[in-house]
């Protein structure tokens, strides 16, 4: 007898702990996570075209991703680490050059321009800084276009290089959005002709 209430006590137990895990994982798997981006809130549940739509500031990068179709693009793909800038990286264009660079018939460039610019996978600025540092200093990341981003420390700082050579500061990092972390550099990858 004392063997049956033993074996029923432990099923008992078992049986909650499995439910309380089971409820754990389901919490943590709904939690949203904010971070703050000037005065602006970014959430881990929504896309990253959403998150930016509501900021002022990221209006040129919201343009790009709405001309290029970013989120049908991005949309069978599980996780992804893009790299987006300000409005004031656009500065190094005129006003004409700008109306070409941001119009539907260079929707096509500005396609190839963000995948160059977009690592498969949740990358983290962590996962950079260690990669960098176990590479001497540098190291190389394949991008979803099949191009390399590489990253290079200059002190405290990480830089991007693309393959056409345009650098870029890492400057703010770690924002996650529905489908992976997105980081701000300070130029867009072009290098003005």
């Amino acid at each position: 007898m004392k063997t049956y209430i033993s074996s029923l006590i432990a099923i008992f137990l078992f049986i909650c702990t499995s439910v309380h895990s089971q409820n754990t994982y389901a919490d943590d798997s709904d939690r949203v996570v904010t971070k703050i981006l000037g005065t602006d809130t970014i959430y881990s549940n929504i896309s990253l075209v959403d998150n930016l739509s509501k900021i002022s500031d990221f209006s040129k990068q919201v343009q790009m991703f709405q001309l290029t179709g970013f989120e049908t693009f991005t949309e069978n793909m599980q996780m992804v680490t893009v790299f987006v800038v300000r409005n004031n990286a656009f500065d190094v264009m005129n006003e004409k050059e700008l109306e070409q660079f941001l119009s539907t018939p260079n929707a096509k460039n500005l396609s190839a321009l963000l995948s160059s610019y977009m690592i498969p996978g949740r990358v983290d600025e962590h996962a950079i800084r260690r990669a960098v540092t176990d590479g001497g200093g540098a190291a190389s990341f394949r991008t979803i276009s099949g191009k390399t981003i590489r990253f290079h420390n200059e002190g405290d700082l990480i830089y991007l290089i693309t393959d056409n050579g345009s650098k870029s500061k890492l400057l703010e990092t770690n924002f996650y959005h529905n489908k992976g972390f997105f980081h701000i550099t300070d130029k867009l990858p072009v290098k003005k002709k």
